[in-house]
């Protein structure tokens, strides 16, 4: 294949290498769904206003249906305190 440099394709990429690749963008993705499920759920724990807390259940859901498409599972959410 080394006559496609001519017309501009240049480096194939190996299997592993892709694959490898691939890890490392599933492993960012995790980190930052994981980062903005936390955050989301923290906010979500702190308003009071329902039709908030309804609008971040909804895009929570979201997050932990792209989360669990890239991970496998559903990224355990914390639960809000209660202060007494």
């Amino acid at each position: 294949c080394g006559w496609l440099t001519a017309v501009g394709l240049v480096g194939f990429a190996q299997a592993n290498d892709v694959e490898r690749l691939q890890q490392t963008v599933n492993a960012s993705a995790r980190v930052t769904l994981s980062q903005e499920i936390r955050a989301q759920a923290r906010v979500r724990c702190a308003t009071n206003d329902p039709a908030v807390r309804d609008s971040l259940a909804r895009y929570l859901e979201t997050l932990q249906s792209e989360y669990e498409r890239v991970a496998g599972q559903r990224f355990p959410e914390p639960l809000c305190e209660v202060v007494r």
